[in-house]
């Protein structure tokens, strides 16, 4: 049986794979590494930014634990389960091939980006250039971007002669971060992935 190469695509697959996650949650970032490590391509629902969708996810699994992972329609679980199921070669590559060759059908439903939470506020920001292919919505680190280019902290900065357009100075994103998003101590930092 073919593995997923490291490159695989979601061309490479007639199903999906979702992974519900939220912000700034380690084990959230451990269930996408898992996925990317084993090169199978992803849709990573945020409830951050949809919340709409929080819900479903309750009644397809009977926990608010995230992250929540399917494939297809079959339940995985979270990243421990997941990290599990890698372990079981013939179960991991009999899953691999049903997403493979099966289309997902009564499986989670894969909300359009265009529902996001501040997806509105980010295609009026780019001048309305949505269209129906669109396969991106803004996350954490987009929003966190945004706010550094509202703040000015992402400007052009010369370094002796050098100047480096679209970058910002470590200290001043600091000050910012203490500032505006009210952290204090070297271990809030941590959550920001700031360490």
């Amino acid at each position: 049986m073919n593995l997923p190469q490291k490159s695989s695509s979601f061309e490479d697959f007639a199903g999906q794979v979702v992974i519900y996650t939220e912000i700034g949650n380690a084990r959230c970032a451990k269930g996408r590494d898992l996925l990317h490590r084993e090169g199978v391509p992803y849709t990573d629902v945020s409830l951050d930014s949809f919340p709409q969708h929080t819900q479903e996810i309750f009644d397809r699994t009977g926990t608010e634990v995230l992250p929540q992972i399917f494939f297809n329609n079959i339940y995985i679980g979270n990243e421990a389960d997941l990290e599990r199921v890698i372990g079981e070669k013939n179960k991991w590559e009999s899953l691999i091939e049903h997403v493979r060759r099966e289309k997902c059908t009564n499986g989670p439903i894969v909300p359009h980006p265009m529902n996001a939470i501040g997806f509105e506020e980010y295609d009026n920001e780019n001048n309305n250039k949505c269209c129906e292919e669109v396969l991106w919505v803004p996350d954490e680190y987009s929003k966190l971007v945004r706010d550094m280019k509202n703040a000015q902290l992402i400007k052009n900065n010369r370094v002796k002669l050098k100047v480096y357009r679209n970058s910002f100075k470590g200290e001043q994103l600091i000050e910012w971060l203490m500032r505006q998003k009210g952290i204090q101590t070297t271990n809030q930092f941590e959550s920001f992935g700031l360490t």
